[in-house]
């Protein structure tokens, strides 16, 4: 089956059905488990095969499913097309999922999620390429390299991680808010004027 996408590129399906690796239901765990941490954040997860990688449709994570992960068994970025083996497409950020993990061949989990502000000490990418496209992936990931750190914010999409593996994804997380906390308490808040009688 075929599925046309849009500018970004286009999906086909080598089979439409629930793929039945193990590692599925641990994104699925791990997606679940931080999103519960933020409520109503969305993104997408991936994670690295001999062959290929996994990857979730971009989703609410608290709600994801084992449905919303397939299997990229191939990614041609000059025709922009993907090979899937799954139910539903892949994340649009799919182009940087893929060179994420071929810039980092130590890392072996990429996450997106779709936050409106960097945390604090997060590189900050901007561009006026569109969001999702293999044009600005190139660029995202280079920066993301040459930050020397896992994680990298792109102005208007959100953040990016790349981390080792699905032990160290929860640290990694876990420290982005702290940090953002951290930032949030130390801005000033305003004091209520008393009326005056």
């Amino acid at each position: 089956m075929f599925d046309p996408g849009s500018i970004l590129g286009s999906t086909f399906f080598a089979s439409r059905e629930p793929i039945r690796n193990p590692l599925a239901l641990k994104l699925v765990h791990e997606a679940r488990t931080l999103g519960s941490k933020e409520p109503g954040l969305t993104g997408s997860i991936g994670h690295r095969l001999v062959r290929g990688f996994l990857l979730s449709a971009d989703s609410v994570l608290c709600n994801m499913r084992e449905g919303d992960i397939v299997e990229v068994t191939d990614y041609d970025p000059v025709r922009k097309t993907s090979i899937v083996i799954g139910i539903k497409g892949p994340s649009r950020f799919l182009p940087l999922h893929w060179l994420a993990q071929q810039t980092h061949p130590d890392k072996l989990v990429t996450l997106y999620l779709c936050v409106e502000t960097p945390p604090p000490g997060v590189s900050v990418f901007s561009s006026k390429l569109l969001h999702g496209s293999f044009e600005e992936a190139m660029e995202v990931a280079r920066a993301l390299k040459a930050s020397g750190k896992g994680t990298i914010f792109i102005d208007g999409a959100g953040l990016f991680m790349v981390t080792r593996d699905l032990e160290t994804l929860p640290k990694d997380f876990e420290a982005l808010l702290e940090a953002a906390r951290a930032e949030a308490k130390k801005a000033p808040t305003k004091k209520k004027k008393k009326n005056k009688k």
